[in-house]
């Protein structure tokens, strides 16, 4: 008897035929994960590419911005020079104030600009100066909408200024507070007898003369009135020193500046200059008058 294996009947009979399950494939429209991945760095490449761009963009606009304000600086340096007579831009430096250039020069103007020079001649007398502007265009046939020049004469610039006070032979110049101080010997037969004398410098001539007048005297150490010197017996060689007297600076600038104010500043003396107005790439060959 033949031993026949027991088969389950809940079981189905297996055949050659069968067929695994298959795996249900994604939906129509649906990425996959290969898809999804390439999606993603094109989006970080576009990304990157922005970036990229706009830091283009950023020194782009530093490098057209450095590149307009040295213009800028050349066309100023080279309009003061002309202005002031200058030899030439050597020691001119120039400021042209915070916030885009950029955007100045596309309205046409300089909001604010500085301009120190180290040395400017005005007739005889020589000094640093420093200009102060606003509202400059850059079209030389417009005009300023305000500028100030103050021109700083130290002490040993006074000895000239203080030549037109008198004939007497001065012994020193200098600085006192607010006045400038002229000392003299004054001789009177046998007797020599020290005189000092404080001027307060300002403004005369219609804005064209530096104007030093008398504030101050002191004889042989004692302080007198004007009127009480030119009354004594000193009275008749002290009088030079007594007068004011004026030193004309108009006649060495150009019509367009006037003289607006002189005072002391520690050791030295500031004359400011007023320049409203002005146009830089004018005519400003004609000098003021006094």
């Amino acid at each position: 008897m033949t031993d026949t294996a027991a088969v389950d009947p809940s079981f189905p009979p297996s055949t050659a035929s069968s067929v695994p399950p298959s795996i249900p494939s994604a939906p129509p429209g649906t990425s996959t994960g290969s898809g999804a991945s390439k999606k993603r760095r094109r989006r970080r490449g576009w990304l990157i590419a922005l970036v990229v761009f706009i830091i283009v963009l950023v020194i782009g606009y530093f490098v057209a911005e450095k590149i307009a304000r040295n213009y800028a600086e050349g066309y100023v340096r080279e309009r003061i020079v002309a202005a002031l007579e200058l030899p030439n831009g050597d020691g001119v430096g120039v400021d042209l104030g915070g916030g885009s250039f950029l955007l100045q020069a596309a309205a046409g103007r300089i909001n604010t600009l500085g301009v120190t020079i180290d040395k400017v001649d005005v007739g005889e007398l020589s000094g640093a100066a420093v200009v102060s502007a606003t509202g400059v265009p850059l079209n030389p046939k417009s005009a300023v909408e305000t500028m100030n020049i103050d021109f700083t004469l130290d002490e040993d610039q006074l000895t000239t200024l203080t030549k037109s006070v008198s004939d007497v032979e001065l012994d020193g110049v200098s600085i006192d507070g607010d006045v400038v101080r002229v000392s003299a010997t004054l001789s009177l037969y046998t007797l020599s007898v020290p005189i000092s004398v404080g001027l307060t410098p300002g403004v005369g001539g219609g804005g064209g003369d530096i104007v030093l007048t008398p504030a101050d005297i002191s004889v042989a150490g004692q302080t007198l009135t004007a009127e009480a010197v030119q009354e004594g017996i000193f009275g008749s060689i002290a009088a030079p020193l007594l007068a004011p007297r004026s030193f004309c600076v108009a006649s060495e600038l150009p019509a367009a500046l006037t003289l607006t104010g002189v005072r002391t500043e520690g050791k030295t003396l500031v004359v400011t200059l007023n320049g409203d107005g002005i146009v830089l790439g004018g005519d400003l060959s004609t000098k003021g008058t006094c």
